[in-house]
């Protein structure tokens, strides 16, 4: 699935993706608008870092023309969504070939990339499962407001967590939410990966 496909499967399943508008001729610009400044505008398949296929603080509609200039020239899909700013989680489900669909939770950034700091659970858990995951974090102080950010609803965390790990997985070989951003008691998913099975 391409990243527009994945955020519409995922927001058919009741998660809270964040606000987009998929660009597919110059005046879809005017519904990007809509969603209102600030913005972000991305290609929807590849790495997007890569290839600089994200621009980050589109506040006018000039920048936002700019934008699409910019982005059309590498020849991909594009998206526009509504930019939000918070504490950045990464969620993943993976299908291990002995213990079936297992989910991983750990915080973004260099907390996943360099520390490894994530915690796993065999699929389905309940709610006590999501807050041994979130426990299980050596870095979960950040959840708690510091440095500015809001403190997390941890308990809307965990039932997000929790409703994750039991969308219907027959068909899905991994997936990929990252980032996931934490505004308090809002969240939104921003991107995501979601490979499916051979199967299908």
């Amino acid at each position: 699935m391409n990243l527009i496909e994945s955020l519409m499967f995922l927001r058919e399943k009741g998660l809270p993706v964040t606000d987009f508008i998929e660009i597919n001729e110059r005046k879809d610009l005017e519904k990007a608008e809509e969603l209102g400044f600030p913005l972000v505008m991305k290609i929807t398949e590849g790495h997007k870092t890569e290839v600089q296929g994200v621009i980050l603080n589109i506040n006018s509609k000039t920048d936002l023309e700019k934008a699409l200039v910019k982005l059309s020239r590498l020849g991909k899909p594009i998206v526009v969504q509504k930019q939000v700013s918070g504490i950045e989680v990464i969620i993943g489900i993976k299908k291990d070939e002995i213990f079936g669909h297992v989910i991983m939770f750990g915080l973004g950034g260099i907390f996943v990339e360099v520390m490894k700091d994530v915690s796993f659970r065999l699929c389905p858990i309940s709610k006590k499962d999501a807050l041994g995951m979130i426990d299980d974090l050596r870095a979960k102080e950040l959840l708690f407001g510091v440095r500015g950010k809001k403190e997390t609803d941890i308990d809307n965390l965990a039932e997000l967590l929790v409703k994750i790990s039991k969308i219907d997985l027959s068909y899905i070989e991994e997936m990929d939410l990252n980032p996931v951003i934490l505004d308090g008691k809002d969240f939104f998913i921003v991107d995501s990966r979601i490979i499916p099975t051979d199967n299908r």
